[in-house]
């Protein structure tokens, strides 16, 4: 899975604007700053954990070039329970009606290919055989089936 994911974001770069929020106050920038690394390949345990809620700051564009890095951090540690993770099943524990997810939600994961798309389902897998309890299944099988709703989206673009 680890070089699913590589291989699936390895042609995203870093884009120039890193987040789109005009009201971020020192601490919030100072997180930002310390989550985006030159290269997601280079996130550690410890800059994703002590910077996770920098992740929802992150402009659509960064989002989905830190999200394999983010992935990554927990799935090479084995350790499921991490906060940044919790923030990604919280967004992809969706509605399957499309109408109801918001402009946030839309403007990040529909940048995913399909490559990306099914490398993340494949970390909801992953999250779904040795998740200790931090996410119950119910949801983690709503993010799958989100992410399914997203691919379907993609093909039809």
């Amino acid at each position: 899975m680890i070089e699913i994911i590589k291989k699936a974001f390895k042609k995203r770069t870093k884009p120039q604007i890193l987040t789109l929020s005009k009201c971020l106050c020192e601490d919030e920038l100072a997180e930002l700053a310390s989550l985006c690394v030159d290269h997601w390949s280079a996130l550690t345990l410890d800059i994703v954990e002590d910077n996770f809620s920098a992740v929802s700051a992150l402009s659509p564009e960064a989002f989905v070039f830190y999200l394999p890095g983010i992935l990554l951090v927990g799935i090479n540690e084995q350790l499921p329970g991490l906060l940044s993770y919790d923030s990604i099943v919280a967004g992809l524990d969706r509605s399957a009606n499309s109408d109801y997810w918001d402009d946030h939600f839309k403007a990040r994961w529909s940048l995913l290919s399909l490559d990306e798309l099914d490398a993340v389902q494949d970390w909801i897998l992953w999250m779904s055989d040795v998740d200790d309890g931090d996410h119950d299944d119910i949801s983690l099988s709503r993010c799958f089936d989100t992410l399914d709703l997203l691919k379907a989206r993609v093909q039809l673009s």
